[in-house]
């Protein structure tokens, strides 16, 4: 048990030095997983998060309806030194992909879709309102 929390640890270490831009559909904040007491737990962690300098919470309104961004979720990273990388995911595993067309692709998307989503102060404006609700 205490390896698994000082990997998990080392992980969110990460959070503090690298850029992040994180896209979320709106009704992620709205579903229910678990009591009251952990989602509300989780909205402030997102706030928390996306008050930070390095990381960018957007939201994806409902209201923009089908967008490719439904099919599941996926990161774009860029390392220094290193080629981009793609991970989508899939309802059974992710998937690294290093294509350069197929990252390019994914890149893309996530481009197009940061065009449909909210800012990222209203972005954190209603997160905060879905926590107080």
């Amino acid at each position: 048990m205490e390896a698994k929390v000082a990997i998990r640890l080392a992980r969110q270490s990460v959070l503090a030095s690298a850029d992040f831009r994180v896209l979320l559909d709106e009704s992620v904040l709205h579903r229910r997983i678990g009591a009251p007491e952990v989602m509300a737990l989780q909205l402030e962690h997102l706030l928390a998060m996306g008050a930070r300098p390095n990381i960018t919470i957007q939201v994806i309104p409902v209201a923009t309806g089908a967008y490719a961004g439904l099919s599941g979720a996926f990161a774009v990273a860029e390392v220094p030194g290193e080629s981009p990388t793609a991970y989508p995911e899939t309802g059974v595993q992710g998937i690294t992909v290093r294509d350069p067309t197929l990252v390019t692709s994914t890149a893309r998307m996530f481009d197009d879709l940061r065009d449909e989503a909210l800012s990222r102060s209203r972005s954190l404006e209603l997160i905060a309102e879905v926590e107080k609700s």
